[in-house]
């Protein structure tokens, strides 16, 4: 069940899910609620049956907004590794997953190799070129070309409500088009500056797919961490693997 990124459709063996808000909270272990630790598995588990996964067979990372990489394979189905932002396996049957409220997710499928990654990556991660590193592992253990990669950028916040400082600005200033000045205040577009790494790197313009929907603006489907600022985070989850 593929609604978000359409890039993928012609790979049956592909599973791809993106939750929303009516799938419930899917962020695990909050600071100061068991009850809501409680509710956010169930949701999972629904939303994982609904796309025909058993949640034995999904990969957890903890995420840190960091550049941590981790290659998964059969035995690794139904753990939880810290302190990871991108996960890469060549095992059909192994799922991976991450969860999001703003910041991008990337799915990245090199059908020559039939291996799949799936990347976290917020303002900190793209400065700190966590695509550029997942696709120097992809190339090391698997021989992969970036051309041959198809890469779908799930919902994020978009450059229309991504309000910066100069601190942030400051750090992107080679990717000029990704900003937006509005009535004296900063907008930032993380999806074009992912975008722009990626064809930088030799990824093919026309095997990206970015979904424009802005997680901020869309207040009826998505969780969004800049609008609600909330107590306890709630997420959506992505999911990634192959049959």
């Amino acid at each position: 069940m593929n609604k978000i990124l359409s890039i993928f459709d012609r790979y049956p063996d592909l599973v791809i899910g993106f939750s929303t808000k009516s799938d419930g909270n899917m962020r695990l272990k909050p600071s100061d609620s068991i009850k809501i630790d409680i509710q956010a598995k169930k949701n999972r588990r629904i939303f994982l049956d609904s796309l025909g996964i058993n949640e034995k067979s999904v990969v957890d990372p903890i995420l840190e907004h960091g550049t941590n990489i981790l290659i998964v394979n059969d035995i690794d189905g139904g753990k939880t590794f810290k302190n990871v932002d991108a996960l890469i396996t060549a095992r059909p049957g192994i799922f991976l997953n991450l969860t999001v409220a703003d910041c991008l997710s990337i799915f990245l499928y090199d059908h020559d190799k039939k291996v799949i990654a799936l990347v976290h990556a917020g303002w900190r991660g793209l400065q700190d070129k966590i695509i550029e590193n997942v696709l120097a592992k992809l190339k090391e253990f698997y021989n992969s070309d970036p051309s041959s990669i198809i890469v779908g950028i799930g919902p994020h916040i978009g450059g229309c409500h991504y309000e910066i400082q100069d601190d942030v600005s400051e750090k992107f200033r080679e990717y000029p088009g990704a900003f937006i000045n509005k009535e004296g205040h900063k907008f930032f577009d993380i999806g074009i500056v992912a975008e722009t790494q990626l064809t930088n790197l030799g990824f093919r313009s026309e095997n990206i797919e970015v979904n424009s929907e802005c997680t901020f603006e869309l207040t009826d489907k998505y969780f969004s961490f800049r609008r609600d600022k909330p107590r306890i985070i709630e997420t959506m989850l992505a999911v990634f693997g192959m049959k």
